[in-house]
Parts: C-alpha cells; sequence; structure tokens
C-alpha cells in the first residue's frame, strides 16, 4: 500500500507500514511502506536486527513508528515517516523489562508491557518512564480505534481467554472463553463492528481456522479453514480499516516443508484475496491513515 490504499468508502485510504530483514535475520531491518501487492517494503529506514517482535505502534500525535529493541537497555526506537530513527532510552537506574509497544489512539497514549504489566508510557526527549494500570498482562494484542478497548489473551492449558481492558474505567473483564485450542495467532479489531478476528490452533480438526469473535456476547464463529500443517513461528496481523480485510503475515514451517514466508489477505467473510510469497517475513505490520 505505496503510498495509499484506497476503498469504495469515498475518503478512506491510509498506508501500512512495517519492517523485514529479507531471509537472513543477521541482517539489518529495513522499515518503510508495505505494496501488498507485491509483498514489499520500500526502504525508508534501515536499523539493526536485535528487534523485539511482541508490538509495534504507529503513534497518530506524532506520525511515527515505534519498536523496541530486543537487547538491554530496553531502547524505543521512533522512526518518522522520511526515516529519521531516534533513540529513546529508559532511566539507567531503571531496572525493569520493556516490551510489546502499541498506541491507543482514543486515550492518546502509548502502553507497553513493563515487568509482564500493562503500562502507560511516558516520553521526555529522548527518555522514557511508563507507570503500571494492569498487572498480569503478557501483551496487547489488539485495539479498538473508535472506544479505546485494548485485547490481551491469557490461557490455562488448552483453554485461552480473550480479555478486554478498558483504559477510560480502568476495568478488565473476559469477554471470550476458547476452548479446546493450542494457540490463538494475530488477533486483531475490526474497529468499525468491534468483531475480532484471529487465526485459531485447534486441537481437532479444522487445526487451524480463522475466527470472528463477538466480545459483546462471547461468541466465536469459524470463516475458513486453513492449509497449514504446523503453527506459526512468528506472525504479524492487522485489518485493513478501507476494505475490511484482515491481513496475515506468516514466518516458519507451517506448509510441513521448510520454513517458508508469506502474507494472506481474507475478507471478513473468510474468502481468501491474496496469498503472497515473500523472501522475508514482513514484521509490526501498522496502518497510518
Amino acid at each position: 500500500m505505496h503510498p495509499a490504499k484506497k476503498s469504495s468508502n469515498t475518503g478512506c485510504a491510509y498506508t501500512l507500514y512495517g519492517y523485514t530483514g529479507g531471509s537472513s535475520y543477521n541482517s539489518e531491518f529495513i522499515f518503510g511502506p508495505v505494496n501488498l501487492s507485491s509483498a514489499t517494503i520500500t526502504s525508508r529506514a534501515q536499523f539493526e536486527s536485535n528487534i523485539n517482535n511482541d508490538g509495534a505502534a504507529f503513534n497518530t500525535a506524532d506520525n511515527c513508528y515505534y519498536v523496541f529493541r530486543q537487547t538491554a537497555p530496553d531502547s524505543l526506537i521512533k522512526i518518522s515517516l522520511s526515516g529519521a530513527i531516534t533513540s529513546i532510552n529508559k532511566s539507567p537506574s531503571d531496572g525493569s523489562n520493556y516490551v510489546g509497544v502499541v498506541y491507543n489512539p482514543v486515550v492518546g497514549s502509548l502502553y507497553c508491557i513493563k515487568d509482564g504489566n500493562l503500562a502507560t508510557m511516558a516520553i521526555s526527549g529522548t527518555s522514557y518512564s511508563a507507570t503500571t494500570v494492569l498487572d498480569g498482562v503478557a501483551g496487547i494484542s489488539a485495539i479498538d480505534n473508535t472506544n479505546g478497548a485494548m485485547y490481551y489473551q491469557a490461557s490455562s492449558n488448552d483453554t485461552f481467554y480473550v480479555y478486554q481492558y478498558s483504559p477510560q474505567q480502568a476495568t478488565s473483564s473476559i469477554v471470550a472463553t476458547v476452548t479446546g485450542v493450542y494457540n490463538i495467532y494475530g488477533l486483531q479489531c475490526n474497529s468499525s463492528t468491534h468483531m475480532l478476528y484471529a487465526v485459531r490452533a485447534n486441537e481437532v480438526a479444522p487445526y487451524f481456522d480463522l475466527v470472528q469473535i463477538n466480545p459483546s456476547t462471547g461468541g466465536i464463529t469459524s470463516i475458513s479453514s486453513l492449509n497449514y500443517s504446523n503453527s506459526p513461528a512468528y506472525c504479524s496481523a492487522v485489518i485493513d480499516p478501507c476494505n475490511n480485510e484482515y491481513i496475515f503475515s506468516v514466518g516458519g514451517d507451517v506448509s510441513g516443508s521448510g520454513n517458508s514466508y508469506f502474507v494472506d489477505q481474507y475478507n471478513l467473510s473468510g474468502v481468501l484475496l491474496q496469498h503472497t510469497a515473500t523472501t522475508g517475513m514482513l514484521e509490526g505490520l501498522q496502518e497510518a491513515k
């Protein structure tokens, strides 16, 4: 989607951003706008490969992209859309571990996971701090960009729980229980309908499927069976806000015949619209409207 993807929805256009390291994850990553037709990235910036793949954020307040380094000192990388890179660091005396940056446009705040808890971030110049707001959160999977609801997962044996956190009310509750599964991947929210979508790894056939989750009722509907043999090693997902499509980028031996990388696009009825092989995985997918 470069420079922007438009739809029949009048006035709706956005650009998808992400990064890739090609086929070698020891190389530098390339950041820039994603062209989904060719599943390629136009380089705006290059940065080192030790990046945490648990989250990325596009901050609509400053039109910059954020991602954490994977190694100490947990630096937050800020990338402008022109490609300028700024390192934002925590205090030298801060011994906490930070991962999984996300941005909530409704409350206008960056969030992250601080020592296994959800925290809101404050940035001053080239330093950041974070204040815990909710304990026991491994990572934020999805955000509803119209009401600010934030969704995360927790599991016990073969049961996964989808939680909804309201930052305005500072409350959290289970909105769906998914049983008989190994994992849930790529949880995303369609902000126009408030429905959730994810790839589910099941204990019985179909072993992988794309599901719709209704957070108002807890209802779970399988909308497409996926021809995977194994779970993804890595994945990144996003909802196309103009065309109402689920975009799922995958890396790993999902076919059972060796590592591969590809991007799939589904409409929200579960029809596969495009399957495109890539040289390396497209990671940290974020839309900028």
